[in-house]
């Protein structure tokens, strides 16, 4: 019981809002440690229990700011639910299985591949705990999210290793390894010299006077592009009609801006961005990833955009988007200046998932090696800049203007080009120990 309380504890902490980071590398060890020998059933619902119990401290804003939320819990526990999931599966497989030196490897490759295997639900990192850390961000950009949790796993499964076995000399292999992998993704890191002042409303409002009067403000604070939380418009531009929008664009002095709505589209509408300036409406982007219920509401669209802006391209995502790496890698492919985000989280107590679901931004911002504006309706609204670091970010509250200053023109980081390779070593990792323990039982 007290290594379940001490990894739900720890995980809590390490995750956004919290964000004590380094608790992240530590976080799973404990209850690992009190798995082994224990067959699987035990050890997963221990993981579950950690897991439910982080939900939990989580719900009741242990570590977490003050602002409460307009819902309840229940996307929260779903949430740690996904993270648990994946503990659940590594805590019985490492009970079940003897100590070996190459087990931590194997096992932090599960981990990952499980990782992977959420994208057909809901995406759950371990590595969110890391959103704030520029070496971590650095590996990001060089071998992709993938390595990045792969490393976070296998520290975990190192200290479990050396508690179940007393041998230092696999945590030490470990940690001179991830020495090595940081100071390797520090290459990647780029500082180019171009700028642009911009801004993201944090707003849950519908209102046009309301999100004029924020893009005025930012506009007179010197933003060249204002961008709108997802649906901000949805009331504005009925059935895609957005002759208010093409108007309020055209009022002098307004900066260009991005929002979403809803269009005219049979079954089902999209969920569609554009960028609106004095030149009129952009072409429309269909949200490709349509959260949860939203399946049932909108239909999901089928290809990337970017759109043109000062002398370049401005690539438009919406919300969910973010969480799929293959998405934003085809946004990128445009070669966009910047990628708008407009998003539109539940407003949970103490803003748990809105600061989980931002905490995804970084890292697609590292990858991507491009500055990436997502605003949001109620807490945790961000600029980011082409490295994953953040210039900008907002707490819970309404009616915000962000502002920020970005660096524009960024090369493609290794991790644009190699995509999700790292899941490919991780299938190694996991299955070439199995091969040759087979082969060795056979030749006997």
């Amino acid at each position: 019981m007290l290594s379940i309380g001490l990894s739900g504890l720890l995980l809590e902490l390490s995750m956004p809002p919290c964000s004590i980071s380094y608790f992240g590398w530590i976080c799973v060890a404990p209850v690992l440690a009190a798995s082994q020998g224990l067959g699987f059933a035990l050890p997963f619902a221990a993981g579950i229990a950690s897991s439910l119990c982080a939900a939990t401290l989580a719900a009741r804003g242990l570590g977490c700011p003050s602002h409460l939320g307009e819902s309840g819990p229940g996307w929260i526990y779903l949430g740690y639910a996904l993270f648990g999931l994946v503990i659940a599966l590594v805590c019985g497989v490492c009970g079940s299985v003897s100590t070996t030196p190459s087990r931590s490897f194997q096992l932090a490759s599960f981990a990952v591949f499980l990782e992977a295997c959420l994208l057909v639900v809901l995406p759950a990192h371990l590595v969110l705990s890391q959103y704030r850390e520029p070496g971590v961000l650095a590996v990001t950009s060089l071998l992709g999210v993938w390595a990045a949790s792969f490393a976070i796993w296998w520290v975990n499964l190192a200290i479990e290793n050396w508690v179940a076995s007393r041998r230092l000399i696999p945590v030490l292999a470990t940690l001179g390894s991830l020495a090595i992998l940081l100071g390797l993704g520090h290459i990647s890191r780029q500082t180019p010299v171009d700028k642009l002042r911009v801004a993201v409303l944090q707003t849950g409002s519908g209102d046009l006077e309301i999100l004029q009067s924020l893009t005025h403000k930012a506009g007179k604070l010197g933003a060249a592009l204002v961008v709108w939380p997802e649906l901000s418009a949805i009331g504005i531009a009925p059935g895609g009609n957005t002759d208010r929008l093409r108007q309020t664009a055209k009022i002098p002095a307004t900066p260009p801006f991005v929002t979403t709505f809803v269009d005219d589209a049979s079954p089902l509408p999209h969920n569609v961005a554009a960028l609106f300036s004095k030149n009129g409406e952009s072409a429309r982007y269909s949200k490709r990833k349509p959260f949860a219920g939203e399946n049932s509401m909108h239909a999901a669209g089928t290809q990337p955009i970017a759109v043109p802006f000062l002398e370049g391209l401005l690539g438009l995502n919406i919300c969910f988007d973010s969480c799929y790496p293959s998405i934003m890698r085809d946004t990128r492919a445009l070669d966009p200046l910047l990628i708008a985000l407009p998003s539109l989280d539940p407003d949970t107590p103490h803003g748990v998932i809105q600061a989980i679901h931002a905490a995804y931004t970084t890292f697609r911002a590292a990858e991507l090696g491009i500055p990436i504006l997502r605003s949001e309706t109620t807490a945790y609204s961000m600029i980011v800049d082409g490295n994953g670091s953040i210039l900008a970010s907002e707490s819970p509250g309404n009616d915000r203007v962000l502002i920020g200053d970005i660096h524009l023109r960024w090369s493609k980081p290794p991790a644009t080009i190699v995509g999700d390779w790292f899941l490919f070593v991780c299938f190694i990792g996991l299955t070439l120990p199995l091969i040759l323990s087979w082969r060795a039982k056979f030749q006997r």
